[in-house]
């Protein structure tokens, strides 16, 4: 007579035939483009009382936000995060603070504030077409909110951090819910290149659709400078590209790729 394999034993041996769970793949490398459609130089008042340019940072990266110094949360938080970010990735990186309260945030109120933070920050603050500018360039939003009965107001502001390389252009946006690690990794990868290859195909391939956003126009490049390949959003296309871009007559759209 035969053994009968009880259900236990059944059970066990099926557990042990299942297939092993597929092996977690890798997240993608973050997409270190420069953006085309967001931020540029502007020119501000700094926590000195005196006229800061953002091409100053030329040849440094830098991390870029939006607050004010009335923020309840989000901004003294930012800080915080981005105190453990310069101790991960080093001293090299900038940090600029841009007030969108321009009625409280004066010079000597955000050099105040920032003395309270053990972080290299320039604090930028300008009048309130000036302000508005720079926010509208970097695609950023606020609110000012209504006061209360003693006058006290709070703004309701994008959270994002804005990486810019050492040429000043946008290469990632850092959401609020990126911790100091998550940043510093990106960081490090635009420190080692990363992006480049993607820049040295887009010089290849005239035919590019770009990133981000519709409809593009294309302009030429020169040979091996991948960083001379332009390209902008055709409603905000010049009205010459200059002597040395002769502009290709082609639009593409980004779901048919087709010229």
């Amino acid at each position: 007579m035969g053994i009968i394999p009880s259900t236990a034993s059944i059970c066990l041996l099926l557990l042990g035939c299942a297939a092993a769970p597929p092996a977690e793949q890798a997240a993608p490398p973050p997409d270190l483009r420069p953006y085309t459609d967001l931020g540029g130089d502007f020119a501000l008042i700094d926590q000195r009382g005196k006229a800061f340019a953002l091409e100053s940072l030329r040849g440094q990266m830098a991390l870029l936000f939006f607050g004010y110094t009335y923020c309840p949360d989000f901004c003294p938080s930012t800080l915080s995060r981005l105190m453990r970010v310069h101790q991960l990735v080093g001293d090299s990186l900038a940090t600029v603070f841009v007030s969108v309260d321009v009625e409280r945030d004066t010079p000597e109120v955000l050099s105040d504030y920032l003395g309270y933070f053990p972080l290299e920050t320039v604090g930028l603050t300008g009048s309130r077409e000036q302000v508005d500018a720079v926010v509208e360039q970097y695609g950023a939003e606020y609110q000012i909110e209504a006061r209360d009965g003693d006058g006290r107001y709070l703004v309701n502001h994008s959270t994002d951090v804005y990486l810019l390389d050492d040429a000043g252009r946008v290469r990632y946006m850092f959401g609020y819910d990126y911790g100091p690690e998550e940043m510093a990794a990106v960081i490090a990868g635009l420190q080692r290149g990363q992006g480049e290859d993607e820049m040295r195909s887009m010089a290849d391939d005239a035919l590019l659709v770009a990133r981000d956003l519709g409809t593009y126009g294309c302009g030429t490049w020169r040979q091996g400078a991948p960083q001379d390949y332009n390209f902008w959003n055709i409603e905000k296309r010049p009205a010459r590209a200059g002597p040395e871009a002769e502009q290709p007559a082609y639009e593409y759209d980004l779901g048919s790729r087709t010229p």
